[in-house]
């Protein structure tokens, strides 16, 4: 099967868990990075507890791990896209000013839900964790 077969494969993977589910986030991660190295065009929605994946603060140990994947997916190629609304709060500073989570990681997208509801509705394969 040519590379351009290949990549006409789509799935979106959406993400709704955070750092308090470590499995399952590793699990939604893996399976959109596994998706994309076998050349399938992935899309990884984060919304709810998992817009923290995508704020540009670094999360510590375990949780610090895993958000290193997103990097990785970008290298790939891995569109990934995250709740406005959701990453608005995740990532806001705090009321004083002193824990500045600094908006989202580059190379994220912040987007509505309608986005992702509207790939489902014509077709696009769609996995949610």
């Amino acid at each position: 099967m040519s590379q351009a077969t290949t990549r006409e494969a789509q799935l979106q993977v959406l993400l709704s868990e955070g750092p308090a589910r470590l499995m399952r986030s590793e699990l939604a991660l893996q399976t959109a990075l596994a998706a994309a190295s076998c050349g399938t065009e992935v899309t990884l929605f984060l919304t709810q507890a998992a817009s923290i994946w995508g704020c540009r603060k670094a999360l510590e140990g375990e949780a610090g791990r895993l958000q290193d994947l997103l990097g990785t997916l970008l290298s790939l190629g891995v569109r990934i896209e995250c709740c406005s609304t959701c990453a608005e709060k995740a990532c806001a500073p705090a009321p004083d000013g002193v824990d500045e989570w600094g908006g989202l990681r580059d190379g994220i997208t912040p987007v509505g839900m309608v986005t992702f509801a509207s790939r489902a509705a014509r077709g696009c394969p769609t996995l949610t964790f």
